[in-house]
């Protein structure tokens, strides 16, 4: 009797562990969006070398002196919208995410009158990979010798 208890649980256990062992799939073909949303440019690394926003911008009154960046949904493709100020301009343009983590942004529609220093650094159409730490986006340039740090806005 205690035999036939004991299958009848199994039985009813191993479909469960069925369904979790194949919902924990390590490559279930989706793709991570995290990025998604309003950031803003922490610091760069260049290099060994941070580079920051001053602590008193010079150009305090456009957009705090700040750099941001808004990633839109991607469809289905992974195909979105990313668009932002680089202090004094707007910018918008194009991005598509690939299953490999691979991050293409499409040329960038802006213009560049009267940007400040800070901005020398930001190649928004540079970055080729892309990770969050924390609740930091990190964008990597191809040779990972230029990382957009950017922090949510």
């Amino acid at each position: 009797m205690k035999t036939i208890g004991l299958l009848k649980k199994l039985v009813s256990i191993i479909p469960i562990l069925l369904m979790a062992l194949v919902s924990c799939s390590n490559d279930d073909g989706t793709i991570s969006y995290d990025f998604v949303g309003s950031w803003k440019v922490a610091y760069y690394m260049e290099g060994n070398q941070k580079v920051t926003k001053e602590e008193n911008p010079t150009w305090p009154d456009y957009n705090n002196g700040d750099i941001t960046a808004t990633f839109t949904v991607p469809d289905g493709n992974g195909k979105g919208v990313v668009s932002g100020i680089s202090v004094t301009n707007g910018y918008h343009g194009g991005y598509t995410l690939e299953r490999n983590g691979t991050l293409t942004i499409d040329p960038i529609a802006t213009t560049l009158v009267n940007e400040p220093d800070w901005t020398d650094l930001y190649h928004i159409t540079g970055p080729k990979t892309f990770k969050i730490k924390g609740s930091k986006l990190f964008l990597y340039s191809e040779d990972e010798d230029l990382v957009i740090v950017m922090e949510p806005n």
